[in-house]
């Protein structure tokens, strides 16, 4: 060691050194400091309790257990499940379900395959349970008793509308046990929990008994703590493990936070491989299910709103307003540039449901019918949005885009290219286009009228003039008897009869009711016929309202008739 240098200025140096590195803050990427205090406070104002995590910083009410919801976070932790073992190459993103779960999934001819990238996108196309929401708990879990496959109903096709799918995160679950061999508590413990800094009591996982309740249950009745979701937010602007080193490749953490699978429009909500990426206000955001768990990537900030006394997530509007005012500025011109190429549609008319996923069951449907809104717009003008409100009345949409409309910040109505405008998504809320058969005016109001027309035809029970006469009368009364029972049964019955009971003969067996009463109904118009043909009237006082009463009769049997097949009903066993 050279003379000049003393041992004491070398101690000195390293403990500066030492001292200035423990000193340094922890970089969280692209950091924005926000008025995290100011913000706190004004959402406090507009009666939202709301904690905000900004980079390593935390301002607003500290979280209760009771605010953490295991169903907005268990598909973030699945999610994070799959793309660790991605890195592993345990699971490829593009497997096929049949490659590891060929009891659950079929694969048919002609169809597209489902791969483990749709259940992480939430476009496996399956129908939702009625009674699956978010607030289902335990007690109502233990009471289904239908194995996971029973609810593998796919009613479109994989890959082409994204939406928050619960049974495509219970498929997901069976296949994550099956690749990596072990339960899901102790997967989770080992490619979650562990690397983030957790213990396993961060999440408590449920006992259920029954096949339902074991699909599900991870899903809804799971506990998280506090400390767990801060920790699993903060990983989506970091990426990094509790020791420091990169949680996920940077390929797998573009997978999941930034890079969009499915998109219907560039101003449109899109899915990434886990995570849902919508247009809060002017900035593109993360956003759980539920919406209660708001993320910001790009300024590492993120807002974890307290459901209100609902069970949901309100103040959305509000956010967006503080956003715009306190965020850095959002630039959406290279979205709006890709929009502004498409060709823009001539026109955008009829009816449009509101969707949460398909609907497999009539309660759903029409549900989804008495809630449609009707869509006006003619090339180059304004949008004209009807049904805005439980007291009726409309709304005007400019134009900002082709397919895309605005009303206002954060009120906007964007529409699919696909099918021509086929999806839209309107503040935040995801519609179906139905047209006319998705009108309940058109479907569903016409279908009492027409049984009590055809129920008339007892009238003529005891009709001497011919035997057509009383054959029709009879036919028409087994007729309404037989579609009124099958009807009311699959409206009040079908989720108990398929998924509590596990009972699908019983469907079917009042599904075949219902045809036989739809085909006897149809047979009243060939009677109809063969009574005029002939010439078979009544004489007397009868002869003057007979005919009427035929020429009403014909045509109800043909409406009930149309209506079902509206409805789904006609010709599905």
């Amino acid at each position: 060691m050279p003379r000049s240098v003393k041992p004491a200025s070398l101690w000195l140096a390293l403990a500066l050194i030492l001292g200035l590195g423990l000193a340094a803050p922890v970089a969280y990427g692209q950091a924005v400091a926000l008025r995290g205090d100011v913000i706190a406070q004004s959402l406090a104002a507009e009666g939202m309790r709301v904690r905000i995590l900004n980079g390593p910083q935390a301002y607003g009410p500290a979280r209760q257990a009771d605010d953490v919801k295991a169903r907005a976070l268990m598909p973030l932790v699945l999610a994070l499940t799959a793309h660790r073992l991605a890195g592993q190459e345990v699971l490829g993103l593009d497997d096929r379900l049949t490659d590891h779960v060929p009891d659950l999934v079929d694969d048919p001819p002609f169809t597209v395959p489902l791969l483990v990238r749709h259940l992480l996108t939430g476009s496996a196309g399956y129908a939702r349970p009625p009674w699956l929401t978010d607030d289902t708990n335990a007690k109502i879990l233990e009471a289904y008793r239908a194995p996971l496959r029973r609810y593998l109903l796919a009613l479109r096709t994989a890959g082409q509308v994204a939406q928050d799918d619960m049974v495509g995160w219970a498929v997901l679950i069976a296949v994550l046990e099956r690749v990596s061999g072990q339960p899901l508590a102790n997967l989770i413990s080992t490619e979650v929990l562990n690397p983030l800094g957790l213990n396993e009591g961060d999440i408590i996982w449920p006992d259920f008994s029954s096949p339902t309740a074991r699909a599900f249950g991870p899903l809804l009745a799971a506990r998280i703590t506090p400390k767990a979701e801060a920790q699993l937010i903060r990983l989506l602007f970091r990426n990094r493990t509790d020791g420091g080193a990169p949680y996920l490749s940077a390929d797998g953490f573009t997978d999941l936070t930034a890079r969009v699978n499915v998109q219907p429009h560039p101003l449109m909500s899109g899915r990434t491989a886990g995570l849902e990426r919508r247009l809060i206000g002017d900035r593109w955001a993360l956003v759980l299910p539920g919406g209660c768990h708001i993320i910001f990537p790009e300024i590492d900030a993120a807002f974890l709103i307290a459901p209100g006394q609902a069970g949901g997530c309100e103040g959305t509007q509000a956010l967006a307003d503080i956003q715009r005012r306190d965020f850095p500025s959002s630039d959406r011109t290279a979205a709006l540039a890709q929009a502004r190429t498409l060709p823009a549609p001539k026109t955008l008319l009829g009816r449009y449901a509101p969707e949460a996923g398909p609907a497999a069951h009539l309660s759903a449907r029409v549900d989804q019918m008495l809630r449609s809104r009707s869509i006006a717009h003619r090339a180059g003008g304004a949008l004209t949005l009807s049904g805005v409100s439980a007291q009726g009345g409309s709304k005007q949409y400019v134009p900002v885009a082709p397919y895309a409309f605005s009303a206002g910040p954060g009120d906007y109505a964007v529409f699919s290219r696909y099918r021509l405008g086929g999806y839209a998504e309107i503040s935040g809320a995801f519609y179906r286009y139905t047209g006319l058969i998705g009108d309940p005016r058109m479907a569903l109001w016409p279908i009492p009228i027409a049984l009590v027309i055809l129920l008339s035809a007892v009238l003529h029970w005891r009709e001497q003039t011919a035997p057509e006469w009383r054959r029709m009368a009879r036919v028409s009364v087994v007729a309404v008897g037989l579609i009124t029972l099958g009807f009311a049964a699959d409206y009040a019955l079908w989720p108990w009869a398929r998924y509590q009971m596990d009972w699908p003969w019983l469907v079917t067996l009042w599904r075949i009711a219902l045809n036989i009463g739809v085909a006897l109904a149809l047979s009243v118009v060939l009677y109809v016929l063969s009574i005029t043909r002939r010439g078979l009237l009544p004489l007397g006082a009868k002869a003057l309202w007979a005919p009427v009463h035929l020429v009403l009769i014909a045509p109800a049997a043909l409406v009930v008739f149309l209506c079902l097949v509206a409805l789904g009903l006609a010709g599905n066993f």
